[in-house]
């Protein structure tokens, strides 16, 4: 009794795009054109927000289909962190856990809440870089030392 020979086949949309890419950029040859790649929605025409390339012509590659896999997956990273507000300026003296991240929409822990509503973390001005220093924040306001909560959500859709 014979066996049959395993093949295994490893073929991703990655792979897919690069191989037709190739393709395009040998008859565009010699005249090179961008090939953007569209994985996950990023790419121009896709109603983002990404623009079109500066340069003239451009290829765009997406997929025709692409099934959802799971459910979402939320993760969060808490952060705490000691400081100050003073005007739209954040001085942070200690970093207790994880860093100061950009973008982050910063919580206290008092009940009511003495922070104003939809405080932003926006950029680092000085010292250790996501650590101690001062930032921008995105409201003015004057609060004393205490514990922040800058928080960090992140939210996938396996597809």
């Amino acid at each position: 009794m014979s066996q049959a020979i395993g093949i295994t086949v490893s073929f991703t949309e990655t792979l897919g795009f690069q191989i037709i890419g190739n393709f395009l950029q040998t008859i565009c040859s010699p005249y090179p054109i961008p090939i953007i790649r569209q994985l996950g929605n990023t790419a121009p025409g896709v109603n983002n927000r990404v623009p079109e390339p500066i340069a003239g012509d451009f290829i765009i590659m997406s997929s025709v289909y692409n099934p959802r896999l799971a459910y979402n997956i939320t993760s969060y990273v808490d952060n705490i962190i000691v400081g100050s507000i003073s005007g739209t300026t954040l001085t942070v003296t200690q970093v207790i856990k994880g860093s100061v991240p950009i973008g982050a929409l910063i919580f206290d822990g008092n009940n009511p809440p003495q922070i104003a509503p939809n405080t932003v973390i926006l950029s680092q001005l000085s010292g250790n870089p996501n650590g101690t220093g001062t930032y921008s924040v995105s409201v003015s306001q004057t609060l004393n030392s205490q514990n922040f909560y800058p928080g960090v959500r992140t939210d996938i859709a396996p597809s």
